[in-house]
């Protein structure tokens, strides 16, 4: 998947809010840039980025839209090789209910 080439940089109010809402303790980073983790060319005009992974046992992640905020997802439901059991299979890294493509971990 090619993804978008849209960057954001954080203020520190907003990595404070994707803090406190995955319940982690505050480590806010001024030089912190994120890249869209969606594919380039996606529809809409707001660009995501995970920002931090919320301290449970979903694996949730805390995601910052560009335009519309702070929230946490859950993750995206679907894994490259189809059962999520089989040991060589990657789950898509995005959230759940996510515009086009699936982003898997590159192959080595």
């Amino acid at each position: 998947m090619k993804r978008c080439d849209d960057w954001f940089a954080p203020p520190p109010e907003t990595q404070t809010m994707a803090c406190r809402l995955a319940g982690v303790e505050l480590d806010i980073d001024l030089k912190l840039v994120l890249e869209c983790e969606l594919w380039a060319g996606h529809e809409g005009p707001d660009h995501a980025a995970g920002i931090v992974e919320a301290q449970e046992e979903s694996g949730r992640m805390t995601w910052v839209w560009w335009r519309s905020g702070v929230e946490v997802r859950e993750t995206c439901p679907v894994y490259r090789f189809g059962d999520e059991d089989r040991v060589d299979n990657d789950a898509c890294g995005l959230f759940a209910g996510h515009e086009g493509d699936h982003s898997w971990p590159e192959l080595a």
